[in-house]
C-alpha cells in the first residue's frame, strides 16, 4: 500500500485508504490526457508526480542515479548535451518501477467542473484543507517519507505548491458534497478491469491506455488515493 491519511481512510491490518494527492489540468478537454502521462506513459519530465515518487523511491535505496532522474530532458537542446551522459537503461528500468509502483497502489477519482477557475479554485483549496488536517498524517510505510522534498515530508501528499493555505469554505464543501457526476479510476493490476473492448454498457467507464472499469453507485470522494490492499 502507498500509506494512508487516518482522516481519509480506514485503517487497519488489511490496508489503508486516503488522499494523498489531488491535481487538475489546465486545458480544455485534458483529463485523458493527463491521466495517461501519470499512470502509463514513462516520461518523468511530462509529470511532476512520476518524477516525485521516482526521487523516493532512488532516495529510498540510496541510489546515485537520482541525480540523472532529476535531469529535465524535455527540450532538444537538453537532450543534445546532458542528456548524452544519462544512463538510458537505467533511466527505462526506474521509469518501469514507477509505473509499476502507480498502477499497482494508487486509485483515483474524478469530479467534474467544467470552468476552469473554478477548478483550480477547488484543487488549492482542497490540498490546503488535506495538508492542514492534523489527524490526516500518512502511515510509516508511506513512500513519500522517503522524499528528498521537505514539503512532500511535511504534508504527507505528492505535492509541494498550495500547501498549507485557504482551506475550503462552507460553500466549498456544499459544492464537493453535492451529487458530482463521478467516475472511479482503476489499473490493468485490478480485479475489476476489462479490456476497453467490453467497456460498451453506460455502467462502465473509459480509463487510460486500454483500461476499463466497471462502476457503480459510490460516495464522492477526492483526490489520488493509496488502495487497500490485502
Amino acid at each position: 500500500m502507498d500509506g494512508c491519511r487516518g482522516g481519509f481512510g480506514r485503517a487497519d491490518n488489511g490496508g489503508c485508504r486516503g488522499i494523498v494527492r489531488v491535481g487538475t489540468h489546465t486545458g480544455v478537454n485534458q483529463l485523458r490526457s493527463r491521466l495517461q502521462q501519470h499512470f502509463v506513459k514513462e516520461n518523468k519530465d511530462r509529470s511532476i508526480f512520476r518524477k516525485n515518487m521516482g526521487r523516493a523511491l532512488l532516495n529510498r535505496a540510496g541510489d546515485p542515479f537520482l541525480a540523472q532522474w532529476n535531469t529535465d530532458l524535455t527540450t532538444r537542446r537538453a537532450r543534445e548535451t546532458v542528456g548524452l551522459a544519462i544512463d538510458r537503461r537505467r533511466l527505462t528500468e526506474v521509469e518501469a518501477l514507477v509505473s509499476a509502483y502507480i498502477q499497482g497502489r494508487l486509485s483515483f477519482v474524478v469530479l467534474r467542473v467544467d470552468d476552469k477557475t473554478e477548478r483550480l479554485t477547488l484543487e488549492s483549496r482542497l490540498i490546503s484543507t488535506v495538508s492542514r488536517c492534523d489527524a490526516c498524517r500518512p502511515s510509516a510505510n508511506w513512500l513519500g517519507l522517503h522524499s528528498p522534498k521537505t514539503k512532500i515530508r511535511a504534508s504527507g501528499l505528492w505535492l509541494v505548491n498550495e500547501l498549507w493555505k485557504e482551506p475550503l469554505s462552507p460553500a466549498d464543501l456544499a459544492r464537493v458534497g453535492a451529487p458530482w457526476p463521478m467516475r472511479r479510476g482503476c489499473h490493468s493490476s485490478s480485479g475489476c478491469c476489462r479490456p476497453r473492448a467490453t467497456a460498451s454498457s453506460p455502467a462502465r467507464c473509459r480509463c487510460p491506455g486500454t483500461w476499463s472499469c466497471r462502476v457503480g453507485p459510490r460516495r464522492p470522494s477526492l483526490g489520488a488515493r493509496s488502495r487497500p490492499r490485502g
